[in-house]
């Protein structure tokens, strides 16, 4: 079973959750982000939502978006904050909130 939600946070820059998932023991998050429907490299950044602990960052590829983050441990549901940072200044920082990790082998 593979999930394809996306959320739209602005007309230009779009973070997309394409995490498969798979039953296992750790915990993963994976996406894609595009500026003006381009793929797009962005600084990506999971934040716990209720402790505001900074849990990973990562870059996503330049030529594709897609991003992952893998080795988390279990958090609660809807427990994630997820940003993608413009770090060329041209776009602010966008979020995407009550987000989930899923099990992966």
């Amino acid at each position: 079973m593979t999930t394809y939600d996306e959320i739209i946070v602005s007309d230009d820059l779009l973070i997309e959750n394409n995490t498969p998932y798979k039953p296992a023991h750790r915990h993963s998050l994976a996406g894609t982000v595009s500026v003006n429907g381009s793929p797009s490299k962005k600084r990506i950044v999971v934040i716990n939502r209720i402790t505001m602990e900074y849990l990973a960052v990562t870059d996503s590829d330049a030529q594709t978006g897609l991003w992952k983050i893998t080795h988390l441990p279990e958090y609660d549901e809807q427990s994630l904050l997820v940003l993608a940072f413009d770090d060329a200044g041209e776009f602010n920082a966008e979020i995407a909130d009550f987000v989930s990790q899923v099990a992966t082998a």
